[in-house]
């Protein structure tokens, strides 16, 4: 046939395609190794097709199955031919591409890798004659290949990132699920430490197993360092991440807890930090830890200023035998010492001494004598530093009974008012009265006045103070002076034409000439007739009690009891009024 009657024929068949006739498929041929073994069938509208007598219209669909017997062989490749000489369809040299024709068309391969691609693959039936062609080949075992993780080696150490099995065949990596499958355990992809020996299975091209290979992420070293810590006694460390060193941590990975344990509680050079049950962001299994301990150091705690003495007493009354107090490991100890609520053993956490501290007064070391008296306190043991307690042997004062004023004058000692007693001092001296200062202490060198509204002899024993504590209210007249020593008013008064010289009797001060003021009492020395009045009396003021009290006052030079109420003209209450103009009752009287 030569060219033009080939063409003249090919448009013929065109002509014929278009007016709807059917065609066959000629033959269903098999190629390469393997295709005895297989079955290669077609289906048309639910029935099989007849090899060269089956008539399918064009552009039906046509089903071809391909079955592979066995498990060494797959399918490597489907085509069709168009025909144009249907009885020479077995002879290659009958199929006539002719003009427009392929000489075969790719029916591409479908993804059933587990079956090695046999299945079943839909056909558009051209508008020609074909012939079917099936290509396989045999399957590549991968059992020799190698099985790593990102084709490296089977094992890794642990750097907290993602690694994925990978099977190579030489320098070629295959495709999971394409290539092979993997079971038990399930995965291709690690991240955390494991181990384990997959079954890897090929598919497709591929048959065999492998499920001798173990593949492992290692855990990574890890090295926890507890930092050296220095403390007191009784302080508990720092505890924390941040008081650790750490060496080995991974990329984006953070220690998030750690405890640490100290070795001792007790005072030490050489104690040991334990670092242990850390946990990480990513995971402390992924790690082989080691933990290092740090060095501790515990110091005595310096409890000088925050130490408390409590004393059961912390006091004595003068008898004049000596006084100290009990100081021992008992309940019943006097004294007892704490650190907060914790009490202190005597000898294991402190020493103490008083037999050599003097007093703060006298200076004396026989506790006998009225003082505040130290006991130094040395702290030992898993404590330092050192605090002093004081307790004190108090002076005895008594006042007589019969009235209710007292002079008063001692050099060494600062008191505290006693509860029952008032104590005043002389602000000042005009006619009629000795105007009085109420004082809050009694107060050491300072000439006073006690008064008790008793009638009997009362003794107090009044608190010691330090000179620092103490301080005076007001003014200090310089006439009211208080006798160091004995003094014999006749000899002092006749050397003295200047001054008249008053003291206390009756409560009230009247001017003397004669007798003896023992040493502690206290005068007024007054320049000489400035006053008309025989005595000053001595008023307490209208901020006292309201009680009814008996006045002593000077009428005619006689001495007078009133049981009223005297006032001056300034309003000042006056206990023991002398001469002068009183309100008495809302009435003005006049005592002469």
């Amino acid at each position: 046939m030569n060219k033009i009657q080939r063409i003249v024929f090919t448009m013929a068949c065109l002509l014929t395609f278009t007016g709807g006739y059917a065609w066959k498929i000629a033959g269903l041929v098999k190629e390469g190794d393997g295709g005895a073994g297989a079955t290669f069938t077609a289906t048309y509208n639910s029935s099989p097709v007849v090899v060269n007598s089956t008539d399918i219209p064009a552009s039906s669909n046509v089903t071809l199955t391909i079955a592979l017997s066995g498990n060494d062989y797959y399918l490597k490749k489907l085509e069709y031919e168009y025909v144009m000489d249907l009885g020479g369809a077995e002879s290659r040299w009958n199929r006539a591409p002719g003009p427009g024709f392929a000489t075969r068309g790719t029916i591409a391969i479908n993804t059933d890798h587990a079956h090695s691609y046999a299945g079943d693959y839909n056909f558009t039936m051209p508008a020609s004659d074909v012939v079917i062609y099936a290509t396989f080949a045999a399957r590549t075992d991968i059992s020799s290949f190698s099985l790593t993780l990102d084709g490296t080696a089977a094992s890794t150490i642990y750097d907290g990132s993602e690694h994925v099995l990978t099977l190579k065949n030489g320098d070629t990596p295959l495709t999971i699920d394409v290539d092979y499958t993997i079971s038990d355990p399930g995965t291709n992809s690690w991240t955390n430490v494991f181990s384990a020996t997959p079954e890897v299975t090929g598919i497709g091209k591929y048959k065999g197993t492998i499920n001798s290979t173990t593949l492992s992420i290692t855990r990574k070293n890890l090295t926890i360092t507890a930092k050296a810590q220095t403390i007191s006694y009784g302080s508990s460390i720092q505890t924390g991440v941040s008081q650790v060193n750490i060496t080995g941590l991974v990329t984006n990975d953070g220690l998030t807890g750690i405890t640490l344990t100290p070795s001792t509680s007790q005072v030490t050079a050489a104690g040991t930090i334990t670092p242990s049950a850390a946990t990480t962001t990513k995971g402390i299994s992924n790690y082989n830890v080691t933990y290092n301990t740090g060095l501790l150091t515990i110091t005595q705690k310096d409890l000088s200023g925050i130490a408390t003495v409590t004393f059961t007493k912390d006091y004595h009354n003068y008898d004049g035998s000596p006084h100290q107090p009990s100081i021992d490991n008992t309940e019943e100890s006097n004294m007892k010492v704490y650190y907060g609520n914790t009490r202190l053993t005597l000898g294991t956490n402190f020493t103490f001494n008083y037999t050599t501290t003097p007093g703060v007064y006298t200076n004396g070391t026989d506790y006998t004598r009225p003082d505040i008296y130290t006991i130094d306190i040395t702290f030992t043991g898993n404590y330092t530093g050192s605090m002093t307690a004081n307790y004190q042997i108090r002076p005895e004062i008594t006042l007589p009974g019969g009235f209710h004023w007292s002079t008063y004058y001692y050099t060494p000692l600062n008191m505290i008012v006693p509860t029952g007693m008032e104590a005043y001092t002389v602000g000042s001296v005009t006619e009629p009265g000795v105007g009085l200062v109420l004082q809050t202490y009694i107060l050491s060198g300072v000439p006073m006045l006690f008064y008790h509204s008793g009638d009997n002899p009362v003794t107090f024993y009044p608190e010691l103070v330090k000179s620092t504590t103490a301080t005076k209210n007001g003014t200090q007249d310089a006439a009211f002076i208080g006798a160091a020593s004995d003094i014999d008013m006749a000899t002092t008064t006749s050397g003295d034409a200047n001054n008249d010289y008053w003291i206390l009797i009756r409560d009230q001060f009247v001017r003397t000439k004669s007798g003896t003021l023992t040493a502690g009492k206290c005068y007024l020395k007054l320049p000489k007739n400035q006053f008309s009045t025989p005595s000053l009396s001595l008023s307490r003021g209208l901020d006292l009690d309201d009680e009814t009290t008996n006045v002593i006052s000077i009428e005619n030079g006689e001495l007078k009891i009133e049981n009223d109420k005297y006032y001056d003209l300034s309003g000042r209450r006056v206990l023991y009024p002398t001469k002068g103009i009183y309100i008495v009752n809302g009435k003005k009287i006049v005592i002469k």
